[in-house]
């Protein structure tokens, strides 16, 4: 289910009008089955020359972020609100958003995860309805028995040294929800044992 939506995702280029992204498809990465899920804005130059998510600086802080909340990246699904990389490194337009965010939700449906981090204002403003992450960081929202946590972006902390400290604190208090989330996986597995 996930493959068909990538496929269809992957053709949105040539179906928009107007398009200034770029035409490569950065998809998601992870279990389809992740209990939880990691939603950031959109792919780096970095990310659209290797076709991976976060795989530059504010990757490699993230694996290390999410480390420290107990939580290996390869149990997560990782994704963007938008998976082309808006060229000029810029933030997407509110029309690239509202041509990709149809996938996005359509990915936390398929995958249903136990916890969504979302990192920085786009993130926070698409799933959570919550703009100015710099005052809102740390902060949970549940609904449909999801949590949703929201946090600063790693590249906020790679350029502007002053937020590393704020992110590695919400990554702490990150900690109960991520071992929560990954107990209901083994819950789940416990009880229904392979064959």
């Amino acid at each position: 289910m996930l493959q068909e939506l990538n496929g269809a995702y992957s053709r949105l280029p040539d179906t928009f009008g107007r398009w200034e992204l770029s035409r490569k498809f950065v998809p998601g990465e992870g279990p389809a089955n992740a209990e939880i899920m990691v939603i950031g804005q959109a792919p780096g130059a970095n990310e659209d020359d290797s076709g991976r998510p976060f795989v530059g600086r504010a990757g490699k802080l993230l694996d290390s972020l999410l480390k420290s909340a107990g939580i290996l990246r390869k149990k997560a699904y990782i994704t963007s609100v938008v998976q082309f990389f808006p060229y000029g490194n810029r933030m997407p337009t509110e029309e690239e958003i509202e041509a990709c965010k149809p996938f996005l939700f359509n990915q936390i449906s398929i995958i249903r995860p136990k916890l969504v981090i979302a990192l920085g204002s786009l993130a926070s403003a698409t799933v959570c309805g919550i703009g100015a992450i710099k005052s809102n960081h740390g902060t949970v929202i549940k609904k449909d028995g999801v949590n949703y946590f929201c946090t600063l972006h790693p590249a906020a902390a790679v350029r502007i040294k002053s937020n590393m400290p704020i992110i590695k604190e919400d990554f702490l208090k990150l900690k109960p929800l991520a071992k929560e989330a990954l107990s209901a996986k083994k819950e789940k597995v416990n009880k229904n044992p392979a064959s």
